[in-house]
């Protein structure tokens, strides 16, 4: 065989590979990048999600065990971590968080747990919790069912994958291990895989006296969901929430703190949601406030976290935000929690109307300006109804 041919077929199966990397590397980068968000805004946020209403947790079972079984080794879950943090640009810490293990219902539940056949007025449930690492999520949950992350540029996405260039395999070993239990079926079925880190998290919608709720854009700089719009606070039930009475409206009254410097005693629960790409059992609030948004916003610019965490804020009228969430790149969570909330208060604007609407952005966005105000307490207008907030 002359040196030519040789040259030729080392050239040719250079070029094979070549062409099998970059294929791979395109599918997987389709499937971790937020591309794909574009096209699931076309589906109305009822079908991105499985939903738990009209539940009450009277109790809060702590468990030293955890229901958790990770798929892979720890050395494993640090490749993807790595793989993680240099995709996204992100600075990751790990962290105890709290896993939610199980929901047992003590009164009006049917077996099949069939939501549409919970009995009114509420079903008294008993939550089953245990803590697990935070990595434990990123190297599960938003590994077999990947996040909305914004889209990375293709030099800084081939640069993720050179830096981790064994997270492929680890990847569809933690996907094949998810995925054996089936497609969940509700919030319940997806609280039954093991193989799943599900950590709760809290999601607050806060609507100011005008009716307005308030809307965040997120930064980059934060580890999930960056770039993205959200609901107005939102935050993962952590290890000093754990031994609290109520773990989850502790948490949210925290956050609130944190990242808006408001303060609140109680807010509304209105259910738990599982959203079918992260899988992750979110705790549902709202509440009203007796102020405008431009009043509050000198307070909230003081905030602990929320120049780190917010790159925008809007007050978006209850009648303009199903059109607002049908345009904005925003979790599956805060997509229906807004939708929801609007069309349980009288605006049932069809969603492909929405999405052939434009939003007035600009009109809604509030003006940053500095102010030195200490933290105020804010009172809740209990019971608001649907004609104070249209008006």
């Amino acid at each position: 065989m002359s040196i030519t041919s040789v040259s030729e077929n080392v050239i040719a199966n250079i070029i094979a590979l070549m062409i099998i990397g970059f294929t791979t590397y395109f599918f997987i980068y389709i499937r971790m990048s937020g591309i794909s968000q574009s096209f699931r805004r076309l589906r109305p946020p009822k079908k991105r999600v499985f939903y738990l209403d009209q539940i009450q947790i009277t109790d809060v079972v702590r468990d030293e065990h955890t229901d958790f079984i990770s798929p892979i080794t720890h050395k494993e879950r640090e490749i993807l971590i790595k793989f993680y943090a240099s995709r996204n640009q992100a600075r990751l810490f790990n962290g105890r968080s709290v896993r939610l293990d199980q929901l047992i219902f003590t009164s009006n539940h049917k077996e099949d747990h069939n939501l549409n056949q919970l009995d009114p007025p509420r079903s008294l449930v008993k939550a089953k919790i245990s803590q697990v690492d935070f990595f434990d999520f990123i190297s599960t949950n938003l590994t077999a069912y990947p996040s909305n992350e914004p889209v990375r540029s293709f030099r800084q996405q081939l640069a993720a994958v050179f830096r981790s260039i064994g997270s492929f395999a680890i990847i569809q070993q933690v996907t094949n291990d998810v995925k054996k239990h089936g497609r969940p079926k509700d919030v319940l079925d997806a609280l039954n895989n093991r193989s799943l880190a599900n950590i709760i998290a809290v999601s607050i919608l806060i609507i100011d006296t005008q009716g307005r709720i308030g809307i965040v854009k997120r930064t980059t700089r934060v580890a999930i969901s960056s770039g993205n719009y959200g609901t107005t606070c939102a935050g993962t039930v952590g290890s000093d929430d754990y031994s609290e009475t109520d773990p989850f409206i502790t948490c949210a009254i925290r956050e609130i703190k944190e990242e808006l410097n408001l303060e609140f005693t109680s807010l509304n629960f209105d259910g738990i949601a599982v959203p079918k790409q992260k899988m992750q059992p979110i705790f549902l609030y709202h509440v009203h406030t007796d102020k405008t948004w431009e009043e509050l916003f000198p307070i909230i610019q003081e905030a602990r976290d929320f120049s780190f965490e917010t790159a925008a804020f809007y007050a978006v009228p209850i009648d303009q935000a199903i059109t607002f969430v049908a345009h904005s790149k925003m979790t599956d969570t805060a997509a229906f929690q807004i939708w929801h909330f609007a069309r349980l208060n009288g605006y049932e604007k069809n969603w492909f109307s929405a999405l052939l609407s434009l939003p007035k952005r600009n009109e809604y966005l509030l003006p940053w300006r500095g102010c030195c105000q200490q933290s105020q307490s804010i009172s809740i207008l209990p019971g608001t109804k649907k004609s104070e907030l249209k008006s």
